[in-house]
């Protein structure tokens, strides 16, 4: 997913504010990456199934300042029966790796973990390492 960082967004040294925006970029990058794939989120949880993240871990690269341009890549990697692991990174339009991510998660249903076959299917589907530069058109 391309997209250009915002001023509002910065801290008082016009280094944008880690804390938030960059996991914020990242989900959203993960919901257009599974709606690629057919796998419709707002739908999901309508229907009762929840896809939840049980945890993150993020690596800190290298600031992004107002006006960088940068996209937010996905790739999707098992991890048990059970979760699986979005493997993310944000990366500025001259190629500089900014942050890296994995961000394991797990499907619900009645708040309850269960093994979510489209999924699994995904994981095992022709593409032998199912990932993708999510960019939606603009």
């Amino acid at each position: 997913m391309n997209l250009e960082w915002k001023h509002r967004r910065t801290n008082v040294r016009k280094i944008l504010d880690t804390t938030a925006n960059y996991l914020h970029y990242m989900e959203h990058a993960r919901h257009q990456f599974l709606l690629h794939h057919g796998i419709d989120f707002a739908q999901l949880a309508a229907s009762g199934v929840d896809l939840m993240l049980t945890r993150v871990e993020v690596d800190f690269k290298r600031p992004l300042r107002p006006g960088d341009r940068f996209a937010v890549t996905v790739a999707l990697h098992p991890v048990s029966r059970l979760k699986v692991c979005f493997a993310q990174q944000v990366i500025r339009s001259d190629g500089q790796l900014m942050v890296s991510a994995r961000n394991i998660g797990v499907a619900l249903k009645q708040g309850r973990p269960f093994r979510f076959e489209p999924l699994q299917a995904l994981l095992s589907s022709a593409d032998e390492r199912v990932a993708a530069e999510v960019r939606p058109q603009a």
